[in-house]
Protein backbone atom coordinates (compact mmCIF):
# COMPACT_ATOMS: atom_id res chain seq x y z
CA UNK A 1 0.00 0.00 0.00
CA UNK A 2 2.95 2.54 0.62
CA UNK A 3 4.79 1.58 -2.02
CA UNK A 4 1.29 2.13 -4.55
CA UNK A 5 0.62 5.74 -2.67
CA UNK A 6 4.39 6.69 -3.43
CA UNK A 7 3.85 5.47 -7.32
CA UNK A 8 0.46 7.76 -6.90
CA UNK A 9 2.58 10.71 -5.73
CA UNK A 10 5.55 10.71 -8.29
CA UNK A 11 2.81 11.27 -10.84
CA UNK A 12 2.29 15.03 -9.46
CA UNK A 13 -0.89 16.49 -9.64
CA UNK A 14 -1.11 20.39 -10.61
CA UNK A 15 -0.96 20.58 -6.13
CA UNK A 16 2.40 18.94 -6.28
CA UNK A 17 3.79 21.59 -8.86
CA UNK A 18 1.96 24.81 -6.62
CA UNK A 19 4.02 23.32 -3.31
CA UNK A 20 7.17 22.80 -5.85
CA UNK A 21 6.84 26.26 -6.73
CA UNK A 22 6.50 27.72 -3.13
CA UNK A 23 9.86 25.66 -2.63
CA UNK A 24 11.96 27.16 -5.46
CA UNK A 25 10.45 30.46 -4.36
CA UNK A 26 11.23 30.16 -0.77
CA UNK A 27 14.96 28.56 -1.85
CA UNK A 28 15.13 31.93 -3.72
CA UNK A 29 14.34 34.29 -0.82
CA UNK A 30 16.79 32.35 1.42
CA UNK A 31 19.46 32.97 -1.18
CA UNK A 32 18.79 36.48 -1.85
CA UNK A 33 18.78 36.73 2.03
CA UNK A 34 22.23 35.37 2.44
CA UNK A 35 23.53 37.40 -0.38
CA UNK A 36 22.41 39.93 0.93
CA UNK A 37 23.38 39.80 4.24
CA UNK A 38 26.86 38.81 3.26
CA UNK A 39 27.16 41.85 0.72
CA UNK A 40 25.83 44.04 4.11
CA UNK A 41 28.83 42.10 6.26
CA UNK A 42 31.43 42.68 3.28
CA UNK A 43 29.98 46.23 2.92
CA UNK A 44 30.36 47.02 6.86
CA UNK A 45 33.28 45.78 6.61
CA UNK A 46 34.90 48.32 3.91
CA UNK A 47 33.60 51.03 6.12
CA UNK A 48 34.93 49.79 9.66
CA UNK A 49 38.18 48.96 7.16
CA UNK A 50 38.04 52.61 5.44
CA UNK A 51 37.59 53.82 9.08
CA UNK A 52 40.74 51.87 10.45
CA UNK A 53 42.97 52.67 7.50
CA UNK A 54 41.95 56.44 8.08
CA UNK A 55 42.83 56.21 11.38
CA UNK A 56 46.07 54.68 11.19
CA UNK A 57 47.70 57.02 8.57
CA UNK A 58 46.82 60.03 10.87
CA UNK A 59 48.65 58.36 13.38
CA UNK A 60 51.97 57.15 11.29
CA UNK A 61 51.40 60.98 9.33
CA UNK A 62 51.66 62.49 13.41
CA UNK A 63 54.68 60.57 13.97
CA UNK A 64 56.22 61.51 10.82
CA UNK A 65 55.25 65.21 11.32
CA UNK A 66 56.46 64.94 15.52
CA UNK A 67 59.83 63.73 14.60
CA UNK A 68 60.75 66.05 11.97
CA UNK A 69 59.50 68.79 13.84
CA UNK A 70 61.35 67.75 16.54
CA UNK A 71 64.52 66.90 14.59
CA UNK A 72 64.59 70.44 13.18
CA UNK A 73 63.67 72.27 16.57
CA UNK A 74 66.93 70.70 18.04
CA UNK A 75 69.25 71.32 14.75
CA UNK A 76 68.24 75.40 15.44
CA UNK A 77 68.60 75.29 19.59
CA UNK A 78 71.91 73.13 19.29
CA UNK A 79 73.34 74.32 16.03
CA UNK A 80 76.87 75.50 17.32
CA UNK A 81 77.29 71.73 19.28
CA UNK A 82 76.93 70.31 15.92
CA UNK A 83 78.73 72.68 14.08
CA UNK A 84 81.68 71.61 17.02
CA UNK A 85 81.08 67.90 16.34
CA UNK A 86 81.44 68.60 12.15
CA UNK A 87 84.69 70.30 13.29
CA UNK A 88 85.91 67.48 15.89
CA UNK A 89 84.16 64.41 14.66
CA UNK A 90 86.04 61.99 17.20
CA UNK A 91 84.82 63.84 19.98
CA UNK A 92 82.89 61.10 21.15
CA UNK A 93 81.95 62.72 24.50
CA UNK A 94 80.51 65.56 22.34
CA UNK A 95 78.52 63.35 20.34
CA UNK A 96 77.12 61.45 23.52
CA UNK A 97 76.20 64.84 24.81
CA UNK A 98 74.15 65.58 21.60
CA UNK A 99 72.54 62.33 21.59
CA UNK A 100 71.72 62.42 24.94
CA UNK A 101 69.99 66.01 24.51
CA UNK A 102 68.00 64.71 21.60
CA UNK A 103 66.83 62.05 23.41
CA UNK A 104 64.61 64.25 25.73
CA UNK A 105 63.31 65.29 22.58
CA UNK A 106 62.40 62.26 20.87
CA UNK A 107 63.43 59.19 23.59
CA UNK A 108 63.05 56.08 20.88
CA UNK A 109 65.64 57.44 18.62
CA UNK A 110 68.10 54.97 17.37
CA UNK A 111 71.06 56.56 15.31
CA UNK A 112 72.18 59.89 14.92
CA UNK A 113 74.17 60.44 11.46
CA UNK A 114 75.61 63.28 9.60
CA UNK A 115 76.96 63.79 6.14
CA UNK A 116 77.51 66.25 3.49
CA UNK A 117 75.78 67.26 0.62
CA UNK A 118 77.32 64.33 -1.38
CA UNK A 119 76.06 61.91 1.20
CA UNK A 120 79.26 61.38 2.57
CA UNK A 121 79.49 60.45 6.18
CA UNK A 122 81.01 62.59 8.76
CA UNK A 123 79.39 60.94 11.34
CA UNK A 124 78.76 57.42 11.19
CA UNK A 125 76.61 56.47 14.24
CA UNK A 126 76.41 52.95 12.73
CA UNK A 127 79.50 52.64 12.93
CA UNK A 128 80.39 51.61 9.30
CA UNK A 129 76.60 49.47 8.79
CA UNK A 130 75.29 52.51 6.95
CA UNK A 131 73.34 51.06 4.09
CA UNK A 132 73.36 52.06 0.81
CA UNK A 133 69.56 52.86 0.80
CA UNK A 134 69.77 55.51 3.54
CA UNK A 135 72.61 57.51 1.82
CA UNK A 136 70.97 57.57 -1.45
CA UNK A 137 68.11 58.98 0.22
CA UNK A 138 70.31 61.40 1.63
CA UNK A 139 71.47 62.42 -1.68
CA UNK A 140 68.39 63.06 -3.11
CA UNK A 141 67.25 65.03 -0.17
CA UNK A 142 70.48 67.28 -0.56
CA UNK A 143 69.64 67.99 -4.49
CA UNK A 144 65.67 68.09 -4.20
CA UNK A 145 64.94 68.92 -0.69
CA UNK A 146 62.27 66.57 -0.22
CA UNK A 147 62.65 63.62 1.45
CA UNK A 148 59.84 60.32 1.66
CA UNK A 149 59.62 57.94 4.78
CA UNK A 150 60.18 54.30 4.03
CA UNK A 151 61.60 51.16 5.43
CA UNK A 152 65.82 51.06 5.58
CA UNK A 153 66.34 47.35 5.92
CA UNK A 154 69.65 47.40 7.77
CA UNK A 155 70.89 44.20 9.70
CA UNK A 156 71.07 46.12 12.58
CA UNK A 157 67.96 47.27 12.92
CA UNK A 158 65.16 48.02 10.48
CA UNK A 159 64.43 51.29 10.91
CA UNK A 160 63.35 54.89 8.77
CA UNK A 161 65.17 58.27 8.68
CA UNK A 162 63.92 61.66 9.24
CA UNK A 163 66.75 64.41 7.32
CA UNK A 164 67.39 67.99 7.98
CA UNK A 165 69.40 70.63 6.21
CA UNK A 166 71.94 73.04 7.73
CA UNK A 167 74.37 75.07 7.02
CA UNK A 168 78.50 75.89 8.03
CA UNK A 169 80.74 77.88 6.66
CA UNK A 170 78.49 78.33 3.57
CA UNK A 171 78.38 74.34 3.17
CA UNK A 172 75.46 72.63 3.31
CA UNK A 173 75.42 69.25 5.65
CA UNK A 174 72.48 66.81 6.10
CA UNK A 175 71.85 66.02 9.98
CA UNK A 176 69.61 62.53 9.85
CA UNK A 177 67.91 60.68 12.49
CA UNK A 178 67.11 56.85 12.40
CA UNK A 179 64.19 55.49 14.27
CA UNK A 180 62.90 51.96 14.90
CA UNK A 181 59.39 50.81 13.88
CA UNK A 182 58.11 50.92 17.52
CA UNK A 183 55.97 53.95 17.32
CA UNK A 184 54.22 53.37 13.63
CA UNK A 185 53.82 49.42 14.38
CA UNK A 186 51.79 50.81 17.60
CA UNK A 187 49.90 52.85 15.49
CA UNK A 188 48.63 50.08 13.33
CA UNK A 189 48.21 47.47 16.27
CA UNK A 190 46.23 50.00 18.01
CA UNK A 191 43.97 50.98 15.01
CA UNK A 192 43.38 47.54 13.57
CA UNK A 193 39.84 46.22 14.26
CA UNK A 194 38.94 42.81 15.09
CA UNK A 195 39.46 40.28 12.61
CA UNK A 196 41.38 43.37 10.52
CA UNK A 197 45.36 43.55 9.82
CA UNK A 198 46.84 46.63 8.96
CA UNK A 199 50.08 47.30 7.25
CA UNK A 200 52.20 49.56 5.61
CA UNK A 201 53.27 48.76 1.62
CA UNK A 202 55.06 50.09 -0.41
CA UNK A 203 54.61 49.69 -4.57
CA UNK A 204 58.00 48.04 -5.58
CA UNK A 205 55.97 48.13 -8.22
CA UNK A 206 54.07 45.63 -6.84
CA UNK A 207 53.30 46.12 -3.52
CA UNK A 208 55.99 45.12 0.18
CA UNK A 209 54.95 44.79 2.60
CA UNK A 210 56.90 47.30 5.05
CA UNK A 211 55.63 47.75 8.57
CA UNK A 212 52.88 45.11 10.04
CA UNK A 213 50.87 45.34 13.90
CA UNK A 214 54.33 42.97 14.63
CA UNK A 215 57.06 45.25 13.16
CA UNK A 216 59.09 45.10 10.18
CA UNK A 217 59.19 42.69 7.80
CA UNK A 218 62.01 41.36 9.16
CA UNK A 219 59.69 39.88 11.97
CA UNK A 220 57.36 38.04 9.75
CA UNK A 221 58.29 34.15 10.07
CA UNK A 222 57.99 31.42 7.77
CA UNK A 223 58.64 33.85 4.99
CA UNK A 224 61.04 34.35 2.07
CA UNK A 225 58.85 36.86 -0.36
CA UNK A 226 57.28 39.96 0.95
CA UNK A 227 55.63 41.04 -1.75
CA UNK A 228 51.94 40.57 -1.52
CA UNK A 229 50.23 37.51 -2.92
CA UNK A 230 47.02 37.62 -4.70
CA UNK A 231 45.46 36.01 -1.98
CA UNK A 232 46.38 38.88 0.28
CA UNK A 233 45.03 41.45 -2.63
CA UNK A 234 41.29 39.92 -2.65
CA UNK A 235 41.18 40.17 1.16
CA UNK A 236 42.30 44.66 0.40
CA UNK A 237 39.31 46.48 1.63
CA UNK A 238 41.05 49.73 1.81
CA UNK A 239 43.77 51.38 1.44
CA UNK A 240 45.23 55.17 2.01
CA UNK A 241 48.38 57.11 1.21
CA UNK A 242 50.51 58.42 4.13
CA UNK A 243 51.68 61.85 3.42
CA UNK A 244 55.42 62.50 3.15
CA UNK A 245 56.39 58.77 2.75
CA UNK A 246 56.17 56.01 0.07
CA UNK A 247 53.40 54.12 2.24
CA UNK A 248 50.12 53.34 1.77
CA UNK A 249 48.14 52.06 4.98
CA UNK A 250 46.09 48.72 3.19
CA UNK A 251 43.33 47.48 5.44
CA UNK A 252 43.34 43.37 4.92
CA UNK A 253 40.41 41.39 6.38
CA UNK A 254 41.17 37.62 7.99
CA UNK A 255 40.02 35.23 5.64
CA UNK A 256 39.17 33.37 8.70
CA UNK A 257 36.33 36.05 9.58
CA UNK A 258 34.85 35.67 6.19
CA UNK A 259 34.70 31.58 6.56
CA UNK A 260 33.32 32.39 10.55
CA UNK A 261 30.70 34.21 9.12
CA UNK A 262 29.98 32.22 5.96
CA UNK A 263 29.97 29.28 7.98
CA UNK A 264 27.39 31.07 10.05
CA UNK A 265 24.83 31.81 7.58
CA UNK A 266 24.53 28.66 6.01
CA UNK A 267 24.26 26.79 9.16
CA UNK A 268 21.37 29.04 9.79
CA UNK A 269 20.03 28.71 6.15
CA UNK A 270 20.34 25.33 6.58
CA UNK A 271 18.17 24.75 10.38
CA UNK A 272 15.59 27.42 8.33
CA UNK A 273 15.61 25.42 5.82
CA UNK A 274 14.71 22.16 6.49
CA UNK A 275 11.93 23.53 9.28
CA UNK A 276 10.02 24.69 6.29
CA UNK A 277 11.10 21.44 4.00
CA UNK A 278 9.58 19.22 6.78
CA UNK A 279 6.71 21.70 7.43
CA UNK A 280 5.80 21.54 3.99
CA UNK A 281 6.33 17.77 3.34
CA UNK A 282 3.57 17.48 6.21
CA UNK A 283 1.02 19.82 4.83
CA UNK A 284 1.54 18.10 1.05
CA UNK A 285 1.30 15.15 2.34
CA UNK A 286 -2.19 15.61 3.68
CA UNK A 287 -3.09 18.08 1.01
CA UNK A 288 -1.74 15.47 -2.17
CA UNK A 289 -3.25 12.15 -0.71
CA UNK A 290 -7.10 13.64 -0.66
CA UNK A 291 -6.64 14.89 -4.21
CA UNK A 292 -4.83 11.45 -5.50
CA UNK A 293 -8.34 9.73 -4.56
CA UNK A 294 -10.45 11.99 -6.88
CA UNK A 295 -7.65 12.51 -9.46
CA UNK A 296 -6.31 8.78 -10.01
CA UNK A 297 -9.88 7.80 -12.00
CA UNK A 298 -9.48 10.61 -14.32
CA UNK A 299 -6.02 10.38 -14.65
CA UNK A 300 -6.39 6.57 -15.80
CA UNK A 301 -9.14 7.76 -18.05
CA UNK A 302 -6.63 10.82 -19.49
CA UNK A 303 -4.10 8.01 -20.37
CA UNK A 304 -6.83 6.28 -22.14
CA UNK A 305 -7.83 8.62 -24.25
CA UNK A 306 -4.10 9.62 -24.84
CA UNK A 307 -3.61 6.67 -26.18
CA UNK A 308 -6.57 6.18 -28.17
CA UNK A 309 -4.99 10.40 -29.91
CA UNK A 310 -1.71 9.34 -30.88
CA UNK A 311 -2.07 5.43 -31.68
CA UNK A 312 -3.33 4.11 -34.62
CA UNK A 313 -5.76 1.43 -34.72
CA UNK A 314 -5.17 -0.82 -36.88
CA UNK A 315 -1.38 -1.33 -36.54
CA UNK A 316 -0.32 -0.55 -33.11
CA UNK A 317 2.15 2.53 -34.11
CA UNK A 318 2.17 6.18 -33.70
CA UNK A 319 -0.45 8.19 -35.93
CA UNK A 320 0.59 10.90 -38.50
CA UNK A 321 -0.54 13.99 -35.77
CA UNK A 322 1.55 12.36 -33.44
CA UNK A 323 4.14 12.08 -35.92
CA UNK A 324 4.35 15.70 -36.94
CA UNK A 325 4.30 16.84 -33.62
CA UNK A 326 7.51 15.01 -32.10
CA UNK A 327 8.95 15.55 -35.33
CA UNK A 328 9.02 19.15 -34.50
CA UNK A 329 10.03 18.43 -31.24
CA UNK A 330 13.10 16.09 -32.20
CA UNK A 331 14.13 19.00 -34.83
CA UNK A 332 14.23 21.48 -32.30
CA UNK A 333 16.33 19.33 -30.01
CA UNK A 334 18.54 18.90 -33.10
CA UNK A 335 18.47 22.44 -34.15
CA UNK A 336 19.70 23.29 -30.47
CA UNK A 337 22.38 20.42 -29.87
CA UNK A 338 23.35 20.99 -33.71
CA UNK A 339 22.75 17.02 -34.20
CA UNK A 340 21.86 14.72 -37.58
CA UNK A 341 18.22 14.28 -37.75
CA UNK A 342 16.75 11.32 -39.78
CA UNK A 343 13.76 10.32 -41.39
CA UNK A 344 12.78 7.44 -43.43
CA UNK A 345 9.39 7.00 -45.22
CA UNK A 346 8.49 3.59 -46.21
CA UNK A 347 6.27 2.50 -48.84
CA UNK A 348 4.70 -1.45 -49.19
CA UNK A 349 5.60 -2.06 -53.22
CA UNK A 350 2.69 -3.64 -54.53
CA UNK A 351 0.54 -3.28 -51.96
CA UNK A 352 -2.52 -2.70 -54.59
CA UNK A 353 -1.98 -5.91 -56.18
CA UNK A 354 -1.95 -7.48 -52.83
CA UNK A 355 -5.18 -6.53 -51.73
CA UNK A 356 -6.54 -6.26 -54.91
CA UNK A 357 -5.86 -10.65 -54.76
CA UNK A 358 -5.70 -11.65 -51.00
CA UNK A 359 -8.54 -9.25 -50.02
CA UNK A 360 -8.70 -6.08 -47.43
CA UNK A 361 -9.15 -8.01 -44.73
CA UNK A 362 -5.77 -10.00 -45.17
CA UNK A 363 -4.50 -6.26 -46.16
CA UNK A 364 -5.23 -5.58 -43.22
CA UNK A 365 -3.19 -8.01 -41.26
CA UNK A 366 -0.54 -7.53 -43.63
CA UNK A 367 0.00 -4.08 -42.76
CA UNK A 368 0.43 -5.48 -39.14
CA UNK A 369 3.15 -7.75 -39.88
CA UNK A 370 5.31 -4.58 -41.22
CA UNK A 371 4.20 -2.70 -38.25
CA UNK A 372 5.97 -5.44 -36.05
CA UNK A 373 9.23 -5.47 -38.12
CA UNK A 374 9.07 -1.93 -38.14
CA UNK A 375 8.98 -1.88 -34.04
CA UNK A 376 11.65 -4.99 -34.22
CA UNK A 377 14.12 -3.19 -35.80
CA UNK A 378 13.66 0.45 -34.24
CA UNK A 379 13.49 -0.25 -30.86
CA UNK A 380 14.96 2.53 -29.24
CA UNK A 381 12.82 4.46 -27.17
CA UNK A 382 13.85 8.38 -28.95
CA UNK A 383 13.35 6.55 -32.03
CA UNK A 384 9.57 6.07 -33.26
CA UNK A 385 8.04 4.73 -35.93
CA UNK A 386 4.44 5.84 -37.44
CA UNK A 387 1.71 5.17 -40.13
CA UNK A 388 1.61 7.50 -42.64
CA UNK A 389 -1.17 6.94 -44.34
CA UNK A 390 -2.12 3.56 -46.27
CA UNK A 391 0.53 1.19 -46.80
CA UNK A 392 3.30 3.75 -46.18
CA UNK A 393 5.44 4.43 -42.68
CA UNK A 394 7.54 7.32 -41.39
CA UNK A 395 10.74 6.25 -39.23
CA UNK A 396 12.46 9.27 -36.84
CA UNK A 397 16.00 9.06 -35.83
CA UNK A 398 18.03 11.18 -33.95
CA UNK A 399 21.73 11.38 -33.81
CA UNK A 400 22.30 9.54 -30.51
CA UNK A 401 21.23 6.08 -32.21
CA UNK A 402 23.27 3.34 -31.53
CA UNK A 403 23.06 2.33 -35.56
CA UNK A 404 23.28 4.40 -38.05
CA UNK A 405 20.57 4.76 -40.90
CA UNK A 406 22.53 2.15 -43.29
CA UNK A 407 22.39 -0.13 -41.04
CA UNK A 408 19.17 -0.08 -39.04
CA UNK A 409 17.81 0.14 -43.35
CA UNK A 410 19.42 -2.89 -43.97
CA UNK A 411 18.57 -5.01 -40.54
CA UNK A 412 15.16 -4.41 -41.34
CA UNK A 413 15.06 -5.12 -45.15
CA UNK A 414 16.53 -8.52 -43.71
CA UNK A 415 13.85 -9.07 -40.86
CA UNK A 416 10.67 -8.35 -43.43
CA UNK A 417 12.58 -10.51 -45.53
CA UNK A 418 13.17 -13.51 -42.66
CA UNK A 419 9.47 -12.82 -42.13
CA UNK A 420 8.20 -14.40 -45.69
CA UNK A 421 4.76 -12.22 -46.25
CA UNK A 422 3.71 -13.83 -49.28
CA UNK A 423 2.91 -11.77 -52.05
CA UNK A 424 2.60 -14.03 -55.63
CA UNK A 425 1.69 -11.12 -57.37
CA UNK A 426 4.53 -8.91 -56.59
CA UNK A 427 6.44 -8.21 -59.79
CA UNK A 428 9.26 -7.65 -57.67
CA UNK A 429 9.37 -10.73 -55.04
CA UNK A 430 7.70 -13.42 -53.97
CA UNK A 431 6.92 -12.00 -50.53
CA UNK A 432 6.56 -8.53 -49.23
CA UNK A 433 9.14 -6.16 -49.75
CA UNK A 434 8.92 -2.30 -49.36
CA UNK A 435 10.96 0.85 -50.52
CA UNK A 436 12.54 3.22 -48.57
CA UNK A 437 13.63 7.08 -48.75
CA UNK A 438 16.02 8.37 -46.55
CA UNK A 439 16.52 11.76 -45.81
CA UNK A 440 19.45 12.74 -43.08
CA UNK A 441 20.22 16.77 -42.02
CA UNK A 442 21.50 18.97 -39.26
CA UNK A 443 19.03 21.43 -39.08
CA UNK A 444 19.35 25.61 -39.76
CA UNK A 445 17.18 28.28 -39.77
CA UNK A 446 16.96 27.97 -43.39
CA UNK A 447 15.46 24.81 -42.95
CA UNK A 448 11.98 22.92 -41.61
CA UNK A 449 11.21 19.76 -40.97
CA UNK A 450 8.45 19.26 -43.95
CA UNK A 451 11.63 20.21 -46.27
CA UNK A 452 13.17 17.25 -45.16
CA UNK A 453 9.90 15.11 -45.39
CA UNK A 454 9.62 16.39 -48.83
CA UNK A 455 13.37 15.14 -49.42
CA UNK A 456 12.52 11.82 -48.04
CA UNK A 457 9.51 11.71 -50.63
CA UNK A 458 11.52 12.33 -53.41
CA UNK A 459 14.13 9.58 -52.44
CA UNK A 460 11.26 7.33 -52.03
CA UNK A 461 10.03 7.96 -55.19
CA UNK A 462 13.53 7.59 -56.63
CA UNK A 463 13.08 4.06 -55.13
CA UNK A 464 10.06 2.70 -56.52
CA UNK A 465 10.92 3.58 -60.04
CA UNK A 466 13.95 2.43 -59.98
CA UNK A 467 13.15 -1.35 -59.17
CA UNK A 468 11.44 -1.26 -55.80
CA UNK A 469 12.69 -3.39 -52.62
CA UNK A 470 15.53 -0.92 -52.47
CA UNK A 471 16.64 2.03 -50.07
CA UNK A 472 17.73 5.79 -51.66
CA UNK A 473 19.62 7.95 -49.46
CA UNK A 474 19.84 11.71 -50.03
Amino acid sequence: MKKNFLQKLSQRPPVTGLFFSVFLIFAAIMIWSTIERKNSFIENQHYIGKRAAINAREAVENAIFSRKRYVGLFVEDNIELIRYLIDDPDNEELFEVIKQKLSRYIPDLFTINITNNQAELLIDDFDGFTGPVCLSDVLDYANTGYHKSKVHPNHILYHYDILHRFNKSAKEYIFFVSFGLGEIQNALKYSSPEGHKLMLVRENPEPLIEITDTGGRDTIENRLDFRMTESELSRVLSRTEVDDSDWLVLDMIDHIQIKAFTDKLIFQNIIVFTIFTFLLIIVRYFIVSNILKQSQKIHDLNDSLKKLLVKDGLTGLYNKGYLEAQLHKEWSRALRDKKKITVMLIDIDHFKLYNDNYGHIQGDKCLQQVSSVLRETFQRENDFAARFGGEEFCVVLNDSSAECPEKLVEIFHKHLKESDIKHEFSATASYITCCIGVATIVPDHSSSPEKLLQQADECLYKAKNTGRNKTVFC
